[in-house]
């Protein structure tokens, strides 16, 4: 048995980056072994919008950056990688941030329809791409042509396995921001139309992902980087709960303060950033996933809730220029551990403290510090 990290980095984002990722900075933490000399294998895979080629890579990095062209060929390349390098028994790990994160998430659909292909049917992995795309999406993953797919060619599987595959152990799934936006922006007439393509992903989280957690920005105002959440985290821990054994809720997802790169890493602003990446690789931790304590304990130390929400570097071309800006759509009927701790604090603090120089109250958050004004000790105005 072994442990497989996947990792799949944000828009434009490589590990050579001037300001690496959470995504990279997470894989940097793996150990390529544990406490129990378990091997840990690491996959990476850059942003779509980022591969260099000889010959029209500025083409390919604009077209991957401002509309997701590549992301299904990242998954692809994560897939032949586990079916090369899975055995029965291995526990995986995946993280993702930003569209790496909205690509984690296609990629468990995709192990979800077609299992883990055994590494002699690796030749199958573009037709187990293709039944993917066109799969019967009210069927699901039950869906006949997938049940006889996974069957015929897959070492593992979650659902619809003959009597002598192996179960599935997706361990942790680690995310943050995850944005969803493919193709054309929605403010372009016909957009819609054009999109439809992209529709087959099936990105909800599943009781095939044993634990994860989603570290959500809450001062990101850019339409094109609206959140891809999820909605179904307490019908999975209501069922988690009835298991034996079932301690705290194992699907969390969290705000955190800062812009999208703030929260995900990658920004030239230091403070915040480390506190969704402890809060993320803590809970792979949990799960089994050993990592550099060192690091870790130091990114730790390094949280600083008055640090700057908005990074001050950003690209020359931004999707953003083309698109309304308007506050997220934050916690409404939320519990007082939706909110970071980080954030938490923020709220609290006085003006003078932070670097805006001003009282921290995001419109995302108006309707959870009305809700828990009293627990913060602080209101809205």
């Amino acid at each position: 048995m072994k442990n497989i990290v996947l990792c799949f980095d944000g828009t434009w984002n490589t590990a050579d980056a001037e300001f690496p990722t959470n995504v990279v900075k997470t894989a940097q933490l793996v150990l390529p072994v544990d406490g129990n000399d378990t091997d840990q294998v690491l996959f990476y895979d850059a942003g779509v919008g980022s591969m260099q080629v000889a010959f029209g890579s500025s083409i390919n990095n604009f077209l991957g950056g401002a509309f997701g062209v590549g992301l299904m060929e990242n998954i692809e390349d994560a897939y032949r990688f586990l079916t090369f390098n899975y055995t029965p028994g291995d526990r995986l790990f995946i993280f993702g941030f930003s569209r790496g994160a909205y690509s984690a998430r296609s990629f468990c659909g995709l192990i979800r329809t077609c299992g883990v292909l055994h590494k002699q049917h690796v030749g199958k992995v573009r037709e187990a791409v293709m039944l993917y795309k066109h799969r019967n999406r009210e069927a699901g993953p039950d869906a006949a042509p997938c049940v006889k797919f996974r069957n015929d060619y897959s070492t593992a599987a979650y659902t619809g396995q003959a009597s002598d595959m192996s179960p599935l152990h997706l361990e942790y799934m680690g995310l943050w921001d995850t944005v969803g936006a493919l193709g054309i922006p929605s403010a372009i007439p016909f957009a819609g139309r054009f999109n439809k393509k992209y529709a087959f992903h099936d990105v909800t989280l599943s009781r095939m992902v044993h634990s994860a957690r989603h570290a959500l920005a809450i001062d990101e105002r850019r339409n094109t980087f609206r959140p891809s959440r999820w909605t179904n985290l307490n019908e999975l821990n209501t069922a988690r709960a009835a298991l034996p054994g079932a301690g705290g809720p194992l699907y969390q997802q969290i705000w955190f303060p800062g812009d999208h790169a703030s929260v995900g890493g990658g920004g030239d602003v230091n403070g915040l950033w480390q506190a969704s990446l402890v809060w993320v690789v803590e809970g792979a931790r949990a799960r089994g996933l050993a990592v550099d304590e060192t690091s870790l304990e130091g990114y730790r130390r390094d949280i600083n809730h008055k640090a700057s929400v908005y990074c001050m570097k950003r690209r020359t071309f931004s999707l953003s220029s083309i698109s309304f800006r308007r506050s997220r759509f934050g916690p409404r009927d939320s519990a007082l551990s939706d909110v970071s701790e980080v954030a938490q604090q923020r709220i609290k603090a006085s003006a003078t403290d932070l670097f805006e120089k001003r009282r921290y109250r995001p419109r995302t958050l108006r309707a959870y510090i009305e809700k828990h004004s009293g627990e913060l000790g602080t209101t809205w105005r």
